[in-house]
């Protein structure tokens, strides 16, 4: 998802290059990234995390 979000692309092949799965595509991405992006990267993370655990206390 953060490929998507933070990689640019015309069709999915780009976002994957020549890279043989997602992950190593992903590994590759987060060591060009710029730290803006990651910064907002794990931001989003902790939001999600606060999230879910706000749903696991009202459910």
């Amino acid at each position: 998802l953060m490929l998507i979000l933070f990689s640019p692309w015309s069709a999915p092949k780009d976002l994957m290059n020549t890279y043989s799965s997602w992950s190593d595509a992903f590994e590759h991405f987060m060591r060009e990234c710029p730290p803006k992006f990651q910064y907002i990267m794990k931001n989003m993370q902790i939001l999600h995390e606060c999230q879910d655990s706000r749903d696991d206390h009202y459910a």
